[in-house]
């Protein structure tokens, strides 16, 4: 059983904690168990293995199958955000003719995917935050 201050854990953080736990796959109910099976979002063969269950307070992280659909959603919205930013930023460093183009496209899918792990990772955190309801 869940003790009342494991559950109340996360009420009482404030908005900077809440994205400290949310950018590091903590719990939403306790703020201390962790999302994923393994801590580095970079190992591929474990970076999207949800726990079903927190360590600290037995909340489900799998609340009803495919639950984590619209976390891809979240993760195209951050990809994008992403790649804007990128393009905005060499065409401020590098100019927009002076083979912006290939350099851009080059770097933008290196990034993407080295950073797509990490995407995943915060999209589907990101999405179990925003619809975590404490029922207690």
């Amino acid at each position: 059983m869940t003790s009342n201050t494991n559950t109340m854990a996360s009420n009482s953080l404030n908005f900077s904690d809440k994205l400290f736990c949310v950018a590091t796959g903590k719990c939403p109910r306790c703020a201390k168990g962790h999302h994923f099976e393994g801590n580095n979002p970079l190992q591929p063969t474990k970076f999207m293995n949800v726990q079903k269950r927190c360590s600290s307070c037995d909340l489900n992280f799998e609340p009803e199958i495919g639950f984590y659909w619209g976390a891809t959603y979240v993760s195209y919205m951050m990809t994008v955000a992403f790649s804007l930013t990128l393009f905005v930023a060499s065409v401020i460093f590098f100019g927009f003719f002076n083979t912006l183009n290939v350099k851009f496209v080059i770097v933008n899918a290196i990034s993407l995917v080295i950073l797509a792990p990490v995407f995943v990772r915060l999209s589907r955190t990101m999405w179990l935050w925003w619809f975590y309801v404490d029922k207690a």
